[in-house]
Formats: structure tokens, sequence, C-alpha cells
């Protein structure tokens, strides 16, 4: 895991090694996995104070027959889209996006149980 500078910008990309397949595996390892992402972007902001996180298992491919690794294909990317995303980081410097999520198990506020209404409501 580490930042890579985009040469000729102010961005550097949170990088790791991966096999150019998605991340796949069992409840407990994908919690992890999320898990491991979460800390790396909060210590990312904790050190520069701006971080735009992409959506969990992006992944670059290298273009072998260009003679590019994923990592060229990235800052490509980056240095093509500086101006945004400089902007964007700019705007967001000092502040943090939080997400909460609050399901419903519709199967269980079906029943009749007393909190029933309450729950469905």
């Amino acid at each position: 895991l580490r930042l890579a500078a985009v040469p000729g910008t102010g961005v550097a990309a949170l990088v790791h090694d991966a096999a150019p397949t998605p991340f796949e595996g069992g409840d407990d390892e994908v919690r992890r996995w999320v898990a491991e992402q979460s800390e790396a972007v909060t210590a990312v902001w904790e050190r520069t104070g701006s971080v735009l996180p992409m959506t969990f298992n992006v992944l670059v491919a290298g273009d072998p027959g260009a003679g590019r690794g994923a990592e060229e294909r990235l800052a490509d990317w980056v240095a093509e889209q500086e101006p945004a995303v400089g902007a964007r980081l700019e705007e967001l410097a000092g502040r943090c996006e939080l997400r909460v999520e609050i399901t419903l198990d519709r199967a269980a506020v079906a029943g009749d149980g007393p909190h029933a209404p309450e729950e469905a409501a």
C-alpha cells in the first residue's frame, strides 16, 4: 500500500498491487478488506487533509500491448482529471463524509407482534 505521486500534478493515488480480478471471498474476508480500505483512507486523510476515495474494489489493469503498467495508466487518468480532481480536493480540504445506512427487514416487521405497527412505521 503506497501513495503514488502523479508527476506534474499535486495529486497522488493510494494504490496497492493486486491480481487484476475483483476481490472475492467470504463475508469475513470482505469485511476485513473493507475495514483495511477504510483505515487506509482515514490515514491518508489525517496526513494530507483531503482524500477522494474510490469505490471499493476498483481495479486498473496494465496494457502490456502498449508497454504500460497499471500505475502508468492510473497516472495518465489522474493527470487528465487533475483540474477537476484538484479543485474538488481543495473544496473538501478539512472535511469528512460519513455514511449511515439503515436497513429494514420487511419480513420481521410484517408480523403481528406487539411492536409491529411501530416498526412498520
